[in-house]
């Protein structure tokens, strides 16, 4: 299988697509600049949306909602800063800079959440194995199995509880009796995935898993496509790095909010930002169109 035959940022290089994901939640952590935040936010959630479609939306509407309640009950426990909003239990203060410090870390934590989802989508088991197969073949096989345990796990409990409930062992009306059945249907899971690892252990074996001299099963061609979007990343992300480094995107919160005063640098950094969080939306989109095209010529 080629990922040259895919589409859209699927197709990107495992490497590339690494590289990108990394330097994205890398300006996540070190710009603490909510303007900067929110593209941050915004572009993770295009990028979530246009690859899963509507069964992101759960995704993105929880981390947007868990961060208005991060921003909210952030000055509930940080009373620092000058402009007293109102008082509560006991005259403790809620400040606007504990609140808009609370909205940063807020944006910083959906933001991370939303890059990681579309990290997970984009870079698969198989990509993975590709990267680190060959330099760390047992943690990579490990990090492989973890992401399919969670879905695995799931499908099993629901099989076993149909199972059950088919020939009368279902839970019963009394909490204790639906505990119960829940502990026995996770406990033969639980003994089902022992079972499946051990297999597991011995097929790997058997096929020669850890010997010298391994190859992947999916091929994948670095082309001169991935080569040119790695030196735009490259390129754009040291942009907004560099600006960072150097104070022309610093936010201080406390006493009050200051931001660093507005100068090419930081203009230049903001354009930089917003042309990385488009590339693979572009690209995307791009792909889309190439794949229509073909489609409607056969």
């Amino acid at each position: 299988m080629l990922v040259s035959n895919q589409f859209g940022i699927s197709a990107w290089h495992p490497a590339v697509a690494l590289g990108y994901f990394a330097a994205v939640l890398a300006i996540g952590f070190v710009v603490d600049n909510p303007l900067f935040q929110v593209l941050g936010v915004v572009g993770a959630a295009a990028l979530l949306l246009v690859l899963d479609g509507v069964r992101a939306a759960r995704l993105v509407a929880g981390a947007l909602g868990l961060a208005v309640l991060v921003a909210l009950v952030n000055p509930l426990f940080n009373t620092r800063g000058e402009t007293v909003l109102f008082t509560w239990w006991g005259g403790r203060p809620y400040t606007l800079e504990a609140l808009v410090a609370g909205v940063s870390t807020a944006l910083m934590l959906a933001q991370t959440l939303l890059w990681f989802a579309s990290l997970s989508l984009v870079l698969t088991p198989d990509k993975l194995m590709v990267l680190f197969g060959r330099w760390a073949p047992s943690l990579t096989l490990v990090l492989t199995l973890s992401l399919r345990l969670v879905t695995s796990l799931r499908r099993k409990v629901a099989r076993v509880a149909q199972a059950r409930a088919g020939v009368g062992l279902g839970g019963g009306a009394s909490l204790g009796l639906r505990v119960r059945e829940g502990g026995l249907v996770l406990g033969s899971v639980t003994a089902a995935a022992f079972e499946d690892g051990v297999i597991t252990a011995d097929s790997m074996k058997s096929r020669g898993f850890g010997l010298p001299g391994r190859t992947c099963y999916q091929v994948v061609r670095f082309r001169g496509a991935d080569g040119l979007l790695a030196g735009i990343v490259a390129a754009l992300a040291a942009v907004v790095l560099a600006a960072a480094a150097l104070g022309a995107l610093a936010v201080s919160f406390f006493p009050e909010v200051v931001f660093a005063p507005v100068g090419s640098l930081s203009v230049c950094a903001g354009i930089c930002y917003w042309l990385l969080i488009c590339t693979p939306l572009a690209w995307q989109g791009a792909g889309v169109i190439r794949w229509r095209s073909i489609a409607s010529s056969i």
